[in-house]
């Protein structure tokens, strides 16, 4: 049989439309069918095919049609998990770890809202399965497991999926389950096949993932395989897999539209002269950004499918919930915000006359004529005027809601870039979405970038990227020898082998395909496969990985994103990652080519440019102008490159020699927006409020980004118990990031504590304390805080350059006209910080000297480091942590400094920064205007304590709380004096966790800034269990204390608000610190979350199980983490069944963790509610009390009962078992 040319069409099937791309460019957009979405794939195949035929393509004749090769993006997967359709699936595990896929991280979704709950678990607990079997954390066998004894399966299950620990470094455990349920007949997905990458819980949730999804997915796609001879679909890493390898990984399709766009995005940038760029994807409800370096989209490992981790290959793709049809209001303190509320297809925007009445940022852009009034094909005519009632309504100004919906989108834009360590400001913008091209100049404004690219196609995009994908392979394996390198080539290239061998096992022919190949050959011998390798990376000591090329070159990669290297620091390799590509047969530049270009000439704004499915806003002062690919490069005539009317751009898409290019030296900083300044003079009003509030919560996003990608302890890098904040000038809070509550409220101690004792530091400096008794919490927290000043006098406004106060920066030391502007401070806790017992807590200590280094606040030098890390067990990851630290405060700090500058300078920003603060009072005031009036009191106790069991006793704690309309006042000055020993908490933490529970329960969304304290006043009696008088020991006050004080406010907050406050969750955070040789480890546990009521309505839920709750929010260490880099086996963690109180809302279960010590290690347990339980509330019933046990040789006839305070030698072999409290249940049983 003779060749014939396929048909090619590229398919992305989303929620709202479908659209199609034809081999010649051609384009339809037909409604999605989500009852049968390959209605709408056959019906815009035979229209594409008909119109084809009408031109003469005789490609598309009906009665001889050339064989058809579709590729398909597609929200299957993803609307699968949305809708609840997922099979039903066993999970087989190592014994003793069956409640891994519901513990999770043990983080709760929301710091301060009660009633957030985390995604589902997958797997039903009935259906997690136990497998008697142990490797080692090498790899090598223990327990082998045996086929006779594997579980059987429940009725009604679908598929399977088995994950074991350490199966990353060796498979045969998995392989030999795998292949026995398999011969049974089960659909079997093994972690090793799909996701062979170290952390448990992140593999195991894309197991569960890949086996529920693939019973629908699989039905999916054999439903559209009829079509067309080839089907290929579109996954998360960009390129096209065979109809086989889509059913059998549909973990891997949860990017699948997006994509695509991202892959066009990435060959039209590159034609135009800029193959550095950020795809930027704006829709209807979000907006999809993803950077991309010489010509390549970044990728990424780690990502969630509606919540779920899911570890495949994938573009490092960014959603922000900002889109055309996000909602536009204004909170309680006055400021405007657009979402996350959309308008959605029904009833719509205002504009569309659909019937929707509240204004959204399409109508925004329709009021302001950026969208004209007869709008484009898929709109047709707009009503502006009811857009502009709408607003008027709402007391908001349109552009004013622009500019906030851009002030969210460019964090997501710096969260792909300068977070990432590249500068925004030499890339381009490529802008495509329904309304990507309306929003796209404002934001190259606002980060200085170098052009703005708007496709043809644009509002169909994903489609053509679809089409001209590659076929691609990726395949990850661990490396079980991190700091040994040896045969590491020949393991490279050994993948390398195996992508190769994949290209050949499936041809994605479909059933309809002819036997004979030649019907449907493609000319894969003209199209070679390219296949590389990269390697993950990280310093010894680090958690966090970055893939390079070569290990000789990570120590430039590092510097560059994280701002500093260490060359003496031995370098592990973690896993491989090998990726092939195979050219698709009808690229995104052959289709854009025959597309229409968007304009074919140059167009000067303010102008609106229609196209067929989208609009193209050019504002003054830019000029856009023809490039390759029918494409429009917009560029700004001031700034760094002023292009004068007649320049034209050539055919590498670059600015021609004659445009009249001219450099303007007066220009201010990177990525500042012209006449920023101007706006912001005088007063904030509601948009612009809300655009710095977004900005300022973004660089402390950032920042703390940065802080734990590049620390060194398992505390922050892998539990995130670190924090970052912004001040005012004179030390308020601006803004913090949402990490840890209990630092919510105390960090702002530690700045005042460093002004009143240093003043203002001098530029080029960074302060430290960790001084309980001087703004600090335990000793264990240390606290960089950093000058941010700009050049220029207190009241200059101009745009005359930045400095930030940062370690290194010695460039304005003397400078007379530098202005103090504000300060940044870091928080992390340190694992050890010297003291008697390793983990600077001991549970016996009575004076603080025992429980570590103690510091006031001083001048951070190298002398004082080398100070705390002499002082320290583990020297080198002090040294790593402390340097993440200062390279936190450097990003904060230098952001910050030109946010002042785009306000105006010192003076304006002066006001700003109090409006900000005064935002936050307004905010709380509203919210206290509507509370009750009245006093209410609770009182609850701490667990006995003490040093000796002779002066053990309960501490009372009480609190007497005031809401009179304008102020909340908690007063605890009637709780009682702790018995000798730690559990006493400084003032600040007091504030803290007083803070968190008033927070909670009237709005979880007021901001966290100093403005809202204003409005809280927390009376204590010094030398009370609340307010520690030095020298006491303090170490159980941060984690232990706090969470009694939080219970206690919760409980007088019930009296006012008792359909808002559930019951008592653990009370707890479970601390254990483990000290062997030449390492710490500190890990707290969650428990159980008290019952939650009915509120407004809704059914009462109970509490989640396993979680943190209150004052912390710390993540786990991984169990594969923990035994690879510690002396100890963990020997079993799972859900305390039973432990959680009854009720009408049930209360959450605890955590049963039990760890076995490979050497002689001290251990510390610092607990509570091991003799009060949590209490139920309104008639439900205590959850467990918690339990701390010792079993000696790991003995059970052994076993004995520890207290919650306690510090013990163990000898090898010898156990710990924690049984953490379950939370109380709400309201009376049914």
């Amino acid at each position: 049989m003779a060749e014939r040319s396929a048909w090619h069409i590229g398919v992305d099937t989303g929620g709202t439309f479908t659209d199609l791309v034809g081999p010649d460019g051609s384009i339809v957009k037909l409604p999605s069918t989500p009852a049968d979405p390959g209605a709408a794939i056959r019906e815009g195949v035979e229209r594409l095919r008909a119109e084809a035929f009408a031109r003469g393509d005789l490609r598309a004749d009906p009665g001889n049609p050339a064989p058809l090769h579709l590729a398909h993006g597609t929200t299957v997967a993803t609307n699968a998990v949305l809708e609840g359709t997922l099979a039903r699936v066993a999970q087989l595990g190592t014994s003793g770890f069956a409640d891994l896929i519901e513990i999770g991280r043990q983080n709760r979704p929301s710091l301060a809202d009660h009633f957030a709950d985390r995604p589902p678990p997958l797997v039903a607990r009935r259906d997690r399965l136990d497998v008697a079997e142990r490797l080692s954390p090498t790899g090598e066998v223990e327990l082998a497991p045996e086929v006779a004894a594997l579980p059987d399966i429940p009725g009604g299950v679908e598929a399977l999926a088995v994950c074991l620990l350490h199966s990353d470094l060796n498979p045969k455990h998995e392989e030999l389950v795998a292949q026995a349920y398999r011969e049974a007949g089960w659909d079997v997905t093994a972690s090793h096949e799909l996701s062979p990458l170290f952390r448990e819980y992140e593999r195991a949730s894309t197991t569960v993932m890949n086996a529920a999804l693939r019973p629908r997915v699989r039905r999916y796609l054999e439903g559209l395989a009829p079509l067309a001879e080839r089907l290929w679909v579109m996954t998360s890493a960009g390129g096209l897999w065979p109809l086989g390898d889509a059913a059998a990984a549909p973990a891997g399709l949860a990017l699948s539209g997006p994509a695509g766009g991202v892959r066009a995005a990435a060959v039209v940038a590159s034609a135009c002269g800029f193959p550095d760029a950020i795809s930027f994807d704006m829709g209807g409800t979000s907006t999809d950004v993803c950077l991309i370096l010489d010509g390549d989209p970044a990728p990424a490992v780690d990502r969630d499918l509606v919540g779920y981790p899911v570890r495949m290959p994938s573009l490092d793709v960014v959603t922000v919930g900002a889109g055309g049809g996000s909602i536009v209001s204004t909170d309680a303190g006055g400021a405007v915000t657009v979402g996350p509320r959309s308008a959605g297809a029904q009833p719509g925007p205002v504009a569309y006359g659909r019937g929707g009445i509240e204004p959204t940022v399409t109508d925004a852009n329709v009021v302001l004529g950026r969208i004209p009034a007869q709008g484009h094909g898929a709109l047709g005519s707009l009503d502006g005027g009811g857009a502009s009632q709408a607003f008027a309504r709402e007391g908001i100004e349109a552009e004013g809601a622009l500019a906030v919906v851009t002030a969210n989108m460019e964090g997501a834009l710096r969260s792909v870039s300068v977070a990432r360590g590249v500068d925004p400001s030499g890339l381009a913008l490529v802008a495509f979405g329904g309304a990507g091209p309306l929003h796209a100049c404002d934001l190259a404004r606002l980060l200085g970038m170098a052009a703005v690219i708007v496709p043809p196609l644009a509002g169909v995009l994903s489609a053509v990227g679809i089409v001209g994908a590659p076929e691609r392979h990726d395949l990850t394996h661990s490396w079980p020898t991190p700091h040994d390198h040896d045969g590491l080539a020949e393991a490279r290239r050994a993948l390398e082998d195996r992508v190769r061998a994949e290209f050949e096992h499936d041809s994605g022919a479909t059933d309809r395909a002819e036997v004979d190949r030649a019907e449907v050959d493609d000319g894969e011998a003209d199209r070679p496969i390219e296949v590389a390798s990269v390697l993950s990376c990280r310093y010894a000591g680090q958690g966090h990985e970055i893939e390079v090329d070569d290990v000789q070159r990570f120590g430039t990669v590092h510097e560059e994103r994280n701002g500093f290297s260490l060359p003496q620091t031995p370098v592990e390799v973690i896993a491989l990652r090998a990726f092939g590509e195979r050219r698709s047969p009808v690229g995104p530049i052959e289709l854009l080519e025959r597309a229409d270009a968007v304009s074919d000439q140059v167009v000067s704004g303010p102008v609106s440019v229609p196209a067929a499915d989208h609009t193209v806003w050019i504002p003054e002062g830019w000029t856009g102008r023809p490039g390759p690919l029918g494409a429009l490069v917009i560029t700004e005539d001031t700034a760094d490159a002023a292009v004068t009317a007649d320049a034209a751009v050539t055919a590498d898409g670059s600015i021609g020699a004659d445009a009249g290019v001219a450099a303007d030296t007066d220009a201010g900083p990177s990525g500042s927006a012209p006449e920023a300044g101007n706006r912001w003079h005088g007063s904030l009003d509601s948009a612009a409020l809300a655009v710095l509030l977004a900005r300022l919560a973004g660089v402390a996003d950032e920042a703390g980004a940065v802080l734990r990608r590049a620390a060194f302890s398992p505390n922050i890098k892998e539990r995130a118990d670190c924090s970052v904040a912004l001040f005012t000038a004179a030390g308020e809070l601006l803004v913090q990031a949402e990490h840890i509550p209990v630092h919510l409220g105390s960090m702002p101690a530690a700045v005042a504590a460093v002004i009143d004792a240093l003043g203002p530091l001098p530029p080029g400096t960074q302060a430290v304390v960790n001084d309980p008794f001087a703004g600090g919490t335990h000793l264990n927290d240390l606290t960089l805080v950093a000058p941010v000043y700009v050049a220029g006098p207190a009241g200059a406004t101009t745009s005359e350059g930045v400095r930030a106060g940062v370690v290194g920066d010695t460039s304005m030391t003397g400078d007379a006209d530098a202005t103090l502007v504000g300060w940044v401070a870091t928080r992390a806790h340190h694992a050890d910080v010297g003291g008697a017992a390793p983990g600077s807590l001991p549970a016996e200590a009575t004076h603080i000297a025992q429980e570590g280094l103690r510091i006031p606040p001083m001048v951070f030098t190298s002398e004082v480091a080398r100070l705390i890390s002499a002082n320290s067990r583990t020297p080198e990851e002090r040294r790593g942590d402390l340097d993440a630290q200062v390279g936190a405060n450097r990003v904060a700090a230098r952001r910050l400094a030109v946010i002042v500058e785009e306000l105006g300078g010192a003076a304006v920003a002066a006001r700003a920064f109090e409006e900000v603060l005064d935002h936050g009072e307004r905010t709380v005031a509203a919210a206290l205007a509507a509370a009750p009036l009245g006093e209410w009191s609770y009182d609850d106790v701490m667990d006995s304590s003490g040093p000796a069991p002779s002066q053990r006793r309960p501490v009372p704690v009480r609190v007497r709380l005031r809401l009179d309309g304008s102020s909340a006042t908690f007063d605890y000055s009637q709780c009682g004096a702790s018995a000798p020993g730690n559990v006493w908490a400084p003032k600040a933490v007091t504030v803290s966790a007083t803070f968190w529970a008033l927070r909670s329960i009237l709005d979880p969304t007021l901001p966290a800034n100093g403005g809202t304290l204003r409005r809280l006043q927390v009376i204590t009696r010094p030398g009370t269990v609340t307010d520690a008088l030095a020298p006491t020991a303090v170490g159980a006050g941060n984690v232990e204390v706090s969470q009694r004080v939080a219970d206690v406010a919760l409980g007088a907050l019930a009296g006012a608000f008792p359909d808002r406050v559930p019951a008592d969750s653990q009370g707890t955070m479970n601390s254990i610190l483990l000290g062997g040789d030449g390492w710490v480890s500190y890990e707290t546990v969650g428990g159980g979350q008290g019952g939650r009521p009915v509120a407004d309505g809704a059914k009462a839920r109970p509490g989640m199980s396993g979680v943190h709750t209150a004052m912390t929010n710390t993540l786990n260490t991984p169990v594969e983490a923990t035994e690879r880099a510690l002396g100890v086996r963990v020997r079993r963690y799972r859900l305390r069944r039973g432990s959680g109180g009854t009720g009408l809302a049930a209360g959450g279960e605890g955590i049963e963790r039990e760890l076995e010590v490979l050497e002689p290690v001290t251990v510390s347990l610092i607990c509570e509610r091991r003799e009060v339980a949590p209490h139920g509330r309104a008639g439900g019933g205590d959850g467990a009390v918690g339990e701390n046990w010792l079993l000696p040789g790991g003995d059970e006839a052994q076993a004995r009962r520890l207290p919650g305070k306690c510090t013990l030698q163990l000898e090898t072999g010898d156990v710990i078992r924690m049984l953490t409290p379950g939370g109380a249940g709400w309201g009376s049983p049914a």
